[in-house]
């Protein structure tokens, strides 16, 4: 059967502690500079974050037995949880009220991106940032107690909307994982971007080509339109062949005039000389 959890002190037991040190200080029985060295360990953002995320894991971990198994429990997870996050900022909890405008901040990455899930945007004049416990770049370990670490992008939004009244985080503050996974997308954007450009390329291409078959098509037809008519110079020829010269009556511009009423050249005139040359020629 689980044990019932008690609230944890922990912020008013470090106060204390503090309070009892500068007593110390000041009755002389102890160095003075001792004091005021575990004083400065006791104030660090260090051990203020030591000290909240084993509080948050002591009210999210659920342990059957004394409250000895829970304590252990919770120092092994907080322990775990500083562990995981060598070489990067120590973890950090952040509970922020959600309110009808959300939370103020945006997350990206995920398992089907190969990525944490960070935070990518703290927007401007929203929750998070009026609160300011979050950063850009801050690495989302878990979200009210549910670990979304190796997990995907939908989870993380799934908890995050969830959430009721507020919502408590567990961060660490990544900032070259986000400047990696930004370039990373950056290069997909990139490549995204040039395939789209190549496809309309060729889109265009194939419009061009289209353009131009039905330009050498239409040539074609006026071409053979073109053959397929009769030339005034060979209409003349073919009346010289079927008329008699004594036949044909000159118009007073030099062009004779059939029996049928048809026109013919006179002899001598331009039109006559050009259509010899034409009938000539052929």
């Amino acid at each position: 059967m689980a044990t019932v959890v008690q609230p944890l002190t922990l912020e008013r037991d470090v106060a204390r502690a503090i309070e009892l040190l500068e007593k110390l200080q000041e009755s002389g029985d102890v160095p003075g500079h001792k004091l005021q060295s575990l004083k400065k360990v006791l104030q660090s953002e260090f051990c203020t974050a030591i000290r909240e995320v084993y509080q948050y894991m002591h009210e999210t971990i659920t342990v059957n037995g004394c409250p000895e198994y829970q304590a252990r429990a919770t120092a092994k997870a907080t322990v775990a949880a500083f562990a995981a996050s060598e070489g990067h900022s120590h973890p950090r909890v952040v509970e922020l009220p959600k309110t009808e405008e959300g939370l103020g901040f945006n997350v990206m990455g995920g398992k089907e991106q190969n990525s944490p899930i960070y935070i990518s945007r703290i927007i401007p004049g929203g929750v998070a940032e009026r609160h300011g416990g979050l950063k850009r770049g801050d690495q989302l370990l878990s979200v009210n107690g549910v670990s979304v670490e190796g997990e995907h992008h939908e989870k993380a939004v799934e908890l995050l909307k969830a959430a009721k009244d507020s919502v408590k985080l567990v961060v660490r503050y990544t900032p070259k994982v986000l400047e990696e996974m930004e370039a990373r997308f950056e290069k997909l954007r990139t490549a995204r971007r040039r395939q789209q450009q190549q496809l309309l390329m060729q889109q265009q291409q194939q419009q061009n080509l289209a353009t131009q078959q039905n330009h050498m098509s239409l040539f074609q037809k006026k071409k053979k339109s073109a053959v397929n008519k009769p030339v005034l110079s060979s209409c003349w020829c073919l009346t010289k062949l079927l008329c008699p010269r004594s036949n044909l009556s000159t118009s007073k511009h030099g062009f004779p005039l059939t029996g049928h009423g048809r026109r013919a050249w006179s002899p001598g005139s331009l039109a006559y000389r050009a259509g010899t040359r034409s009938c000539r020629g052929r």
